[in-house]
């Protein structure tokens, strides 16, 4: 018998608007992937994000990146974020994104 587990998967959609309405910036903001780990296709990403210590929001800001005229924030540190700010409870998570 193969065991089967359900491991919690958090709606990308509503990891984005909480990283909007988390983080104060006026340009736009993406989440991707952290070079390196190829979790995506043409319009989607899933992903496993193992969460080792939480992050402040501040901390999670000092990490962006910026690519042209978005400022990014890779997907596992924007799961750590919300696991420090209480948004999620846990340590393992999967994520499905679409854009």
């Amino acid at each position: 018998m193969i065991l089967t587990l359900n491991p919690v998967c958090v709606d990308g959609s509503d990891l984005y608007d909480w990283l909007v309405r988390s983080v104060p910036i006026e340009v736009n903001v993406a989440i991707v992937e952290r070079p390196g780990f190829d979790c995506h296709g043409a319009s989607k990403m899933f992903a496993s994000v193992d969460v080792d210590e939480p992050l402040t929001l501040q901390e999670l800001l000092d990490r962006k990146t910026v690519n042209g005229s978005a400022v990014q924030f890779f997907m596992d540190d924007v799961v750590a974020a919300a696991v420090g700010a209480g948004e999620l409870v846990g340590n393992f998570f999967w994520v499905y994104l679409t854009w």
